[in-house]
């Protein structure tokens, strides 16, 4: 199965990379192998400046059977952010469809704040959350 680039047209077949991975595209862009989706903030941006991370907050428990981290915060976190979930095993790149805060829907939550995000890959109790921005 290929997924294509939809900025260039590049196709990728998908059985050659992990789930939930990004793949760097020809035409600088990062797709989203799950999605098929371009990510403009994974990685570089346009031009080649490099792109930074910042701690946005830590996981503090996975609901396997919801595919979501409960995360606390200590930075400011907005659907439509990218985010990088690191840890010991985990190491994955996504964007930030929903927050939840008390199974509320928001659109922004800050430092301080128990969020629920819904992650394609197992996240674990300690993992830090960063944010990708542009420096």
């Amino acid at each position: 199965m290929a997924v294509i680039c939809p900025r260039c047209g590049a196709a990728y077949d998908i059985t050659l990379f992990q789930f939930g991975r990004c793949v760097h595209c020809e035409c600088g862009r990062w797709l989203d192998l799950q999605s098929g989706h371009t990510l403009t903030h994974a990685g570089q941006a346009e031009g080649g400046f490099p792109m930074a991370e910042i701690s946005v907050g830590k996981v503090s428990h996975y609901f396997s059977h919801l595919h979501v981290a409960a995360v606390e915060l200590t930075g400011t976190l907005a659907v439509g952010d990218v985010v990088h979930i690191h840890g010991h095993t985990t190491d994955f790149v996504q964007p930030v469809h929903s927050l939840q805060v008390e199974h509320q829907a928001v659109q922004v939550a800050g430092p301080g704040q128990s969020v629920g995000m819904e992650v394609r890959d197992h996240a674990r109790e300690h993992d830090i959350v960063f944010k990708i921005i542009a420096d």
